[in-house]
């Protein structure tokens, strides 16, 4: 049933005024059953007596079990495009297509030697493609080491090698040094800033030490000089108000005495009272004077201190 329509799909071709379109599955190969049936085939079938034809055919095979196992997992996982399955499934349709295609030639090449009456025994495998190799990039451990076994894959691994070098760093040199740089910088700063602190607190310690020590010292001492010199400059100044105000008040004093002195001699010399009560008014006046006098000069020169 699934060949008859196979084919029938195969048949149809799409005509000049109609545009090609995708034809769609049939229900049956997407049934879980299906997937099943195939599995089992691939995995319990018959082998053809001939060596390169059963080689193929068992190739084909895993190919089969493969394809059946990923589409069932894909259906009953529903995995995603950027699950990790679709990696594992990637690598693993990689590995059983190459091994197919090794089936392959390798029968072809026993067809063409049994036509042209060849020996009889099984030609080598034909070189491998080592640009297939490269591309796909995710080989088994395995597949690897047995292309890699061969003497002559050796030297031209090594010939390839030498000769890709330098074409490949003028390539790479400015991609890879952008790359690391904006990358790496955070981790290098991170690292060499844990391994080198200690070592250069210790080694800078004493050279800033002796070159800030000094300094700090000097700074300190002008400073101190300068609070100094503000301190000598207050003490002065208050120092010179207080002979100030003392000699002021020694002259009151001086003053007053010279007037109670003045009386005392106008009270022995004088017998009018009018007279000497007259005479005490006009002193008194004249005290006064001086005071207000003394006063006001004081004032102005606490204003322009």
């Amino acid at each position: 049933m699934f060949i008859n329509g196979f084919t029938a799909r195969l048949k149809e071709s799409p005509t000049q005024d109609e545009e090609p379109q995708t034809m769609p599955l049939d229900d049956e190969f997407l049934h879980l059953d299906f997937l099943k049936y195939a599995h089992t085939i691939a995995s319990s079938g018959a082998r053809p007596n001939d060596a390169h034809t059963a080689d193929l055919v068992t190739s084909l095979l895993a190919v089969s079990r493969l394809s059946a196992r990923i589409a069932c997992e894909l259906t009953w996982n529903e995995i995603t495009a950027d699950n990790e399955g679709i990696l594992t499934a990637r690598r693993d349709m990689a590995r059983v297509h190459r091994d197919y295609e090794d089936q392959i030639q390798r029968t072809i090449a026993s067809g063409d030697a049994h036509r042209l009456r060849a020996r009889s025994t099984m030609p080598p495998p034909p070189l491998p493609n080592m640009s297939q190799l490269v591309d796909q990039g995710n080989a088994s451990e395995e597949t690897v080491a047995h292309w890699t076994s061969d003497a002559m894959t050796t030297l031209l691994k090594d010939a390839l090698v030498e000769r890709l070098k330098v074409p490949l760093f003028a390539l790479l040199k400015e991609d890879l040094h952008d790359s690391l740089l904006k990358s790496l910088t955070a981790d290098l700063y991170g690292d060499l800033l844990r391994q080198l602190s200690s070592p250069l607190q210790e080694g800078l310690k004493d050279p800033l030490m002796a070159d800030i020590a000094p300094r700090v010292l000097a700074g300190a001492q002008a400073k101190m000089d300068e609070l100094l010199g503000y301190y000598r400059t207050e003490v002065t100044h208050e120092a010179a108000m207080l002979e100030k105000r003392e000699l002021k008040v020694r002259k009151r004093e001086e003053d007053l005495a010279h007037a109670v002195k003045r009386d005392r001699d106008d009270a022995l010399t004088r017998d009018d009272p009018y007279t000497r009560t007259l005479d005490r008014a006009l002193t008194l006046d004249c005290s006064r004077d001086i005071d207000i006098d003394h006063a006001r000069e004081h004032s102005k020169r606490i204003r322009s201190n």
